[in-house]
């Protein structure tokens, strides 16, 4: 090969290195949307794919809504990803009944 060959495979060899950077980290977030006029949750399933690493296991489920769509959902995550606020503690309102319906378990579960 020649010099001038070699030369340019180095530079773009270099010039992907610098391009590609650091891997971007994604996790599932994985959890039951709240149906407020069937009082029920609908199956787990992946609702958004979030940026970052996925925090520590914990026990217990929380309430987030989406402050996209407005919607309710009940995770196994351990923290609120950032777009979704956390309403667990909540003493009244919709993370309520969503939180009552998954103590139900089975009885909970939308038809």
């Amino acid at each position: 090969m020649s010099d001038r060959r070699v030369g340019s495979a180095l530079a773009c060899l270099i010039g992907l290195g610098f391009g590609c950077g650091d891997a971007l980290l994604t996790y599932p977030l994985k959890a039951q949307v709240y149906d407020q006029e069937a009082d029920c949750l609908q199956p787990a399933e992946v609702i958004d794919v979030i940026e970052g690493q996925p925090g520590a296991t914990c026990e217990g489920v929380l309430c987030l809504q989406s402050e996209e769509t407005g919607s309710y959902f009940i995770t196994p995550n351990c923290e609120a990803p950032p777009y979704y606020v956390d309403h667990t503690d909540d003493e009244s309102g919709v993370c309520v009944a969503a939180l009552a319906a998954w103590e139900r378990g089975e009885d909970g579960a939308c038809p």
